[in-house]
């Protein structure tokens, strides 16, 4: 389930976040190249974050997958390019 509250995550070193909505965050590396999004969602095991990628062509997200912190999420949106 989604949720419109999330913790605060920390970007990585190489990227930066940029809050959109309440548990969402852009991610940008450092030289402003937009990576994806990455969202907090709570679950019965605690706090997963997904990875997604925007895919122009439906004008949909697309999820790239769940992980239990949120550098895994961003590095999967910086290894997936």
């Amino acid at each position: 389930m989604l949720l419109t509250e999330g913790p605060e995550i920390v970007a990585p070193g190489w990227a930066r976040l940029s809050r959109v909505a309440r548990g969402r965050w852009r991610v940008t590396d450092r030289a402003g190249r937009i990576a994806g999004h990455v969202h907090a969602v709570h679950t019965d095991a605690g706090w997963r974050y997904a990875a997604e990628r925007f895919h122009a062509s439906t004008g949909t997200f697309l999820p790239l997958g769940e992980f239990w912190t949120p550098e895994e999420a961003c590095d999967c949106l910086r290894y997936a390019r």
